[in-house]
């Protein structure tokens, strides 16, 4: 089961009840799963992010050139999302 690594033993006999013909689905589509596999580098940056919404004051200097431009496509992205 793909769940294995995030979930207690509870919330798997809870989902094998739940989704017993789909339980392969059902974890490959869980929340725990998602926020697991967030790749390194989007996490860094979403981690920026929340610093950024948070009043952390960010200097021109601190970031790259990429990071502010993936931190800003991040926050567009955020952002679009949120008016749909």
């Amino acid at each position: 089961m793909l769940g294995r690594n995030v979930c207690s033993d509870d919330e798997r006999a809870k989902c094998n009840e739940e989704f017993p013909e789909f339980i392969e689905w059902a974890c490959k589509n869980c929340d725990k799963k998602k926020a697991r596999d967030i790749a390194p580098r989007t996490a860094y940056l979403l981690c920026l992010r929340r610093l950024q919404k948070a009043g952390f004051p960010l200097a021109k200097r601190d970031l790259s050139l990429q990071e502010w431009f993936d931190l800003g496509l991040i926050n567009e992205m955020i952002d679009a999302r949120r008016m749909m």
